[in-house]
């Protein structure tokens, strides 16, 4: 008996070992040499390949997890209790972050983008000590300039870090987020700027 007892003990250690090496900072500084475009990409040790995807209604594209499937309007409310649940949400049984959508109906050209991102940020700010705005910037890119902010916030389970992204599609704004505990920032970050790099609005040619 004691024979048994001693080997779950040592099977118990080595698989606490283990999960400790997933997010270790070794780790984590291996794995952030890898790019969401290569063949397939570690992240906490597993491999996960990427690929480009349709959203908002098939006149957009960014690159995500292949097996990354829209989730069911009922997980969506537990998520977001607190109402503004966004309209699409994409993620799957097992990663560490998320995937959001809000294409809203607030009329916006992009030269506006600078002036809607003060305002978000103030009002960000007026939430309190339950979010905080780390980061706020604009990103030039050939496909157009695109928002972003970072923001921690208190969540139900822990500490939430978003990226939110702001572009203009079709007049409007959409507001965009790649969302993970904070505590997996160091490896997702990276990740997560990718992403958002990614997206662009799928040209019509007539």
């Amino acid at each position: 008996m004691e024979y048994f007892d001693e080997e779950i003990l040592k099977a118990r250690k080595k698989a606490e070992d283990a999960e400790k090496a997933r997010y270790s900072a070794q780790t984590v500084a291996q794995e952030k040499k890898q790019s969401i475009y290569d063949k397939f990409v570690e992240i906490f040790k597993v491999p996960t390949k990427f690929e480009e995807k349709a959203v908002l209604h098939n006149k957009a594209r960014i690159y995500m997890p292949t097996d990354f499937e829209t989730r069911p309007e009922e997980e969506i409310k537990l998520m977001f209790p607190f109402g503004n649940p966004p309209q699409e949400l994409y993620g799957n049984s097992y990663a560490t972050f998320i995937l959001a959508f809000h294409w809203t109906e607030h009329q916006m050209t992009q030269e506006n983008i600078p002036t809607f991102m003060a305002f978000a940020k103030q009002m960000m700010e007026r939430m309190g000590p339950k979010a905080h705005v780390i980061k706020s910037d604009i990103k030039k890119r050939d496909t157009g300039d695109i928002g972003v902010m970072e923001v921690v916030a208190n969540a139900l389970q822990g500490v939430s870090y978003s990226y939110h992204f702001y572009t203009i599609m079709e007049g409007h704004l959409i507001i965009g987020t790649v969302m993970f505990d904070k505590k997996y920032k160091d490896r997702l970050l990276p990740i997560a700027d990718e992403i958002v790099e990614s997206f662009h609005a799928v040209k019509i040619n007539y």
